[in-house]
């Protein structure tokens, strides 16, 4: 049982490493890496792409430090801005710019072509059982 384990595991990773690859190298000309993406992604689906850093910090479950460093490099190349809540000054909050808006629809083409050049030797109805698998699979791992 351990070694199908650890070979369910090595798939994953090697999947998941395969398509952080092929994504990073797509998304060079935007400047942005795959990362880099899904924390403006996930900012764009919170409160319409304005949200608290304790917010990203509980969705990826990454630590304040990380998530600061993140934005500040985003800050930088003009997709996000940070600033105190309104509420509490204490708080820091993130929002989305309009050129991140933009670089994150554009970003989203190119990891869609990424997963379609993945699964193109699967036909639709193994790709949907395929999705389903990864989806029961995930849950489960949640809740270990």
């Amino acid at each position: 049982m351990d070694n199908i384990n650890n070979h369910v595991a090595g798939m994953i990773k090697m999947i998941s490493e395969a398509i952080e690859k092929n994504s990073d190298k797509l998304l060079k000309e935007y400047n942005i890496t795959n990362g880099q993406v899904r924390i403006m992604a996930v900012i764009m689906c919170i409160h319409n792409g304005e949200c608290t850093f304790k917010e990203i910090e509980s969705y990826f479950s990454y630590s304040s430090t990380a998530i600061s460093g993140m934005i500040a490099r985003l800050e930088q190349k003009g997709f996000l801005e940070s600033f105190s809540c309104d509420n509490d000054k204490r708080v820091k909050c993130v929002r989305m710019k309009s050129r991140g808006r933009d670089i994150v629809s554009a970003a989203k083409k190119e990891l869609e072509k990424v997963e379609q050049d993945i699964l193109i030797d699967l036909n639709n109805d193994e790709r949907k059982m395929f999705l389903s698998l990864l989806g029961r699979v995930h849950k489960r791992a949640q809740m270990l």
